[in-house]
Parts: C-alpha cells; structure tokens; sequence
C-alpha cells in the first residue's frame, strides 16, 4: 500500500486515510434504527445517497456480525459521541501490510481518551483482514484522489487561511481537511498544539453530491466552502468567544435561551449560550467572509440557502437578524477593524434583542 490518499494546497493537507475509511465502513453496516432523541443515528453519520455507499453494502454486508459491528451497534446505544470516539481513534491509526498499528497525530491525553471510549484495534484489524478491505481501498484509491482535488479546488484554503487569520487572533501550523466519501451531516473539529505545531484537523463529507443542474460551479464552490469554514472558523471564533465568555453566556443562555435557539432544533445539542453564540458567530462570520469574494447574484443565494439551514432546520431563529447586524458592522467598519473588534458592538446588539 503506498500511503493513504492524500493532497497538499499550502498550509492544508486533504486526507482520506484508510483505517479512518474502515471504522466509516463499519458504522455503514451499524443498525439502521438507532436514535439520538429524535435523530437518527445512522442516516445522520452515513451518506446513503451515493453509488459509493452501494459498494460498501455489496463488499462488507456479509459481515454485518462481525464482533467489531457488534461492538460499535453497543457503543451507539451508550452515546452518540461514540460515533466520534470511533472515528478520532481510527484516524490515529495506519494500516502497515495487513497490520493495524497506533499513530501519534494526537496530543497523549486525546488519545487517551479516544481509547477509553472506543473499540479495539484488534477488532478493527480482524474486520479489514475477514473483509478484505485492502483491496477494496486501493479499487477506490483514484476516486478518493480524485475527490480530495476537488475539495482542495472549492475550498481555496489560502484565500480562507488569510481571511481568518487577518480577522481573527489566530493562526495555525497545519490543516488537516479529512474526507469520507461515507459521512453525510455529522462533521466535527479539534485544535490543539503537538510537538510544537499548531493543528487544526477537520473531519467533512466531500464535494461531490450537488446538483450541477440546480447550481453553477462557482455557487457549488460557496456553498461546500460553508460546509467546510464553519467548522475551521470555530477554531478562530471560540479564541475571541472565550474572552467574552461569562457574558456571552448569560446573553444567549439561561432565560434568554428561548430567544435565540428553538427547543425542537439543535437545542439539545448545544447546551449553554456560549455554543450557542459560537454557532451564530462562525455561520454569519462565512457569510461575511463569501461576502468579499463571490458576485451579488451569488451571495444571495448562499445567504438564502444558510439561512435556511439555520433557521428552518436547525432552530437559530434570530440568524438572519444576527448576521445582518454583522454584516453590518463589517461594511461600515474603521479602517483595520475586524471581527474580533467588531464583537462588543455585537454583544450590545444581542442584549438589545432581549430587551436589556
């Protein structure tokens, strides 16, 4: 095997490793009827639309009871942070010959507790050895490559490094963008420092599944560079949030919950004003930043289409309002202020809309 797939842009390193594919393969053959509260589970983490998926089912379903399925079905009905465990473990580790060894991309507390959550690597070894799943990552190795440039040509990761970076009290060493051509909606990010660099890893779904009939190139390019930003711009946005913290709380949170998040949407998933206030900041701070580089006709359509998102689907039902406000301040701003200024005013604004 010669390596995961993989590409480079600057700063940014696009990755579809190969045992992080294998624990995505394993949760396609989960239990399908697993619910977090009213979500669920399965078709939430797992993109069933895809030709991809098909091929998945035909290669591994006849090992839907191996112990490593059976493991990870017990690990879904404890939490879906499992779900997460799983994958961040699985991402620390490499495939040598048919062997599945332990890396080191993580500080040794993460991995800790990546471990302690998570199934075993020899479970996970088992399975790829009884499935054969070397032979069917390598079958695929050209379409992961291939889907990895894609990302890297959509995202423009400079333009949106310089962009944070100049907004932002924050930089970072590396990027790792890290794709499944399996996961669907649930994408998640960590920071953190290890042996002197600075990393921001980011776990997303690709590129590829927009209608090219409904949206020119460029508007599929601003709508997966949401996907995408609003997971990096939480590793800037939560740096400046944290120096407002104990008022961002209590505006967002407590008795002004109601005001800002509906109890029916991602209210049970963001459980104090502060991720509440991170949620409104690093979507309405994309917005701004698409803002600077697409034409109007294109910026509406990501303004209505993330508006939506949030709004409809999601229950931040003052986004619109917010990132106006924003959107605002940003156009009107002094010469060399940025965001991380901007947010007193800001603040201000969200106590005005609870009547304060």
């Amino acid at each position: 095997m010669d390596g995961p797939a993989r590409v480079s842009d600057h700063k940014t390193i696009f990755e579809t490793p190969a045992v992080y594919e294998l624990m995505h393969i394993a949760f396609a053959l989960t239990d399908t009827g697993k619910y977090s509260g009213t979500l669920n589970i399965y078709y939430n983490v797992v993109d069933t639309s895809t030709s991809y998926y098909k091929q998945v089912i035909n290669h591994f379903s006849a090992h839907k009871n191996h112990p490593l399925i059976i493991h990870l079905n017990k690990h879904l009905d404890k939490s879906l942070m499992h779900y997460l465990y799983n994958l961040q473990k699985a991402y620390n580790s490499g495939l040598v010959g048919n062997k599945i060894k332990r890396d080191f991309y993580f500080p040794f507390f993460q991995r800790l507790l990546h471990s302690s959550k998570s199934v075993s690597r020899n479970l996970m070894e088992d399975f790829a050895q009884k499935s054969d799943f070397k032979s069917f990552y390598e079958n695929h190795r050209v379409g992961d490559q291939q889907a990895l440039e894609d990302a890297k040509g959509k995202l423009n990761m400079p333009a949106v490094e310089s962009w944070l970076s100049a907004e932002f009290p924050a930089d970072y060493d590396t990027f790792r963008i890290v794709i499944s051509p399996l996961m669907n909606a649930t994408h998640f990010t960590k920071r953190f420092r290890f042996k002197g660099n600075k990393t921001s890893i980011m776990w997303v779904k690709d590129g590829l599944g927009y209608n090219q009939a409904l949206y020119s190139q460029t508007q599929i390019a601003g709508l997966y560079t949401g996907l995408v930003f609003t997971e990096i711009d939480h590793n800037y946005v939560n740096k400046v949030s944290d120096t407002y913290k104990k008022d961002i709380s209590r505006i967002m949170g407590d008795n002004n919950r109601a005001n800002w998040i509906k109890a029916d949407g991602d209210g049970k998933y963001y459980s104090n004003g502060y991720k509440i206030f991170n949620e409104y900041m690093t979507h309405a701070a994309y917005l701004v930043y698409t803002g600077t580089i697409y034409s109007k006709g294109d910026q509406l359509l990501l303004e209505q289409s993330r508006i939506k998102l949030m709004e409809e689907r999601r229950g931040y039902w003052q986004f619109e309002k917010f990132y106006k406000e924003l959107n605002r301040l940003y156009q009107t701003r002094k010469q060399g202020e940025t965001i991380t200024q901007l947010y007193p005013k800001m603040l201000d604004w969200c106590s005005r809309q609870n009547g304060e």
